[in-house]
């Protein structure tokens, strides 16, 4: 228990890196709480369906696992028996824009790196070092985390990429 409490901590306490997914839940409920309102006028006014892919379209932007929400909407609605086929059918059909529209601003925003998982560096900036650079920067990492829990100052929100500089050399690592 005493582990959570230790100021070196303050990632779980300074949660502003997770607006992303409490934006996404927001706006997914939102959109689920409109598209119930479409289930219970059995498919007949689709205002209600096109204003929950609007919600979902805003959580999309907030992050990317959202592509899930339409089907789980769908998929959750067939099953249950609320909506037919036909309406289900036209449901996903009603979200094909916004998940391709969606899909367009990330092609454009990112480019070639839209759908590649080629940003290894930023996650580990050590994997084309060698085993001693890993061993030294893994004993900064361990000796910053033991003086930080001693003397709880100047702590970061973050100790992820690029926050902590990668040592080559034992006795000069700065």
């Amino acid at each position: 228990t005493i582990f959570g409490f230790l100021p070196i901590h303050t990632e779980a306490i300074s949660n502003i890196k997770s607006r992303d997914e409490i934006l996404m839940v927001i706006f997914i409920l939102l959109g689920w709480l409109v598209f119930l309102k479409w289930t219970e006028k059995n498919g007949l006014s689709s205002k209600y369906l096109y204003l929950s892919s609007i919600f979902v379209f805003l959580a999309l932007l907030s992050k990317e696992m959202a592509i899930i929400a339409p089907f789980i909407f769908i998929g959750t609605a067939y099953l249950g028996d609320k909506i037919k086929f036909k309406n289900a059918f036209f449901g996903l059909l009603s979200f094909c824009p916004t998940i391709l529209a969606y899909l367009l601003i990330r092609v454009r925003v990112l480019d070639t790196y839209a759908f590649k998982d080629n940003l290894w560096f930023i996650s580990n900036p050590l994997s084309d070092s060698g085993l001693w650079t890993r061993i030294c920067t893994s004993g900064k990492i361990f000796f910053i985390y033991i003086s930080k829990t001693i003397i709880p100052y100047n702590l970061s929100a973050s100790y992820h990429f690029d926050q902590v500089p990668i040592v080559n050399n034992l006795f000069a690592s700065g």
